[in-house]
């Protein structure tokens, strides 16, 4: 079974709320600036069109009152992939990311395959993404909620009318990458079918009307797996998924097992 163990920030807190954000670029130590500057050319040398988008970056953060508290400013995605392996915070840019667990009605997770052109291609994931800094914002703040509303309309097709509920789980990092995702679960009022139906024609009308690029989809088909134990497990013995996607069942499965578990000796089965 392939495993990858999470690490976990917090979790239980019921809001994410940004306390001030700094509408200026983090200017990082002077050989920090080199490093990222020679990793930068190292990049574009192999892949020219990477676009280098402004991103929110997490200066600190704090649980008060079952609210996770941040302070953020800008940063971007040149200094996001020269600091990715800085261990400190201070030296790691840092992206404010967000990232949903997505469960039908009739209690399946959702996965999207990949297109060809994204990063990982081939690959099942999650929604997930950056806090955009042209549509993310609320009141001169970075939102969390907005960012993942936007991304699950974008990946899915999920419109607020078909979310039941929208719950914070946790914010957690692989352990390869410090940098932290903020995880929703979002449960549904549709079925696994009728999202289905929901994805292919929404997809199918945007692009008619010019709204969708047919090259640019970030998923290309869906996916629906079981929320039991033993679906999970067998989802793990796959090498199909991206790490966080890997991340997120390990965790889940290890969540049910030791559900399992505690039942079993409580109930004496």
């Amino acid at each position: 079974m392939k495993t990858i163990p999470i690490g976990i920030y917090y979790e239980g807190y019921k809001d994410v709320v940004v306390e001030t954000h700094i509408n200026q670029l983090w200017t990082p130590q002077s050989d920090l600036e080199e490093e990222i500057e020679a990793i930068w050319t190292k990049k574009i040398e192999t892949n020219p069109t990477t676009f280098n988008g402004d991103m929110v970056r997490v200066i600190n953060s704090r649980l008060e009152d079952d609210v996770v508290v941040l302070n953020t400013e800008l940063t971007n995605y040149k200094q996001f992939i020269g600091t990715i392996n800085q261990q400190s915070m201070d030296r790691r840019a840092n992206p404010l990311y967000v990232c949903a667990n997505v469960i039908t009605k009739d209690r399946k997770y959702v996965f999207g395959l990949r297109a060809n052109c994204m990063r990982g291609n081939k690959q099942y994931n999650i929604s997930s993404g950056s806090v955009d800094i042209n549509t993310d914002f609320e009141h001169g703040l970075p939102s969390c909620d907005k960012a993942i509303l936007r991304e699950t309309y974008e990946e899915f097709c999920i419109s607020p009318k078909q979310i039941k509920s929208k719950d914070h789980f946790m914010y957690y990092h692989l352990p390869n990458e410090l940098t932290g995702t903020f995880l929703y679960e979002i449960n549904l009022n549709v079925s696994s079918t009728k999202m289905k139906q929901i994805f292919d024609k929404t997809i199918k009308q945007e692009i008619r009307a010019g709204l969708r690029n047919e090259d640019d989809l970030e998923f290309t088909e869906l996916k629906f797996v079981d929320s039991d134990l033993d679906s999970l497990q067998t989802e793990l013995e796959l090498d199909c998924y991206r790490p966080h996607v890997v991340g997120l069942l390990t965790e889940l499965y290890r969540r049910k097992v030791n559900f399992k578990h505690i039942t079993s000796c409580f109930f004496g089965l």
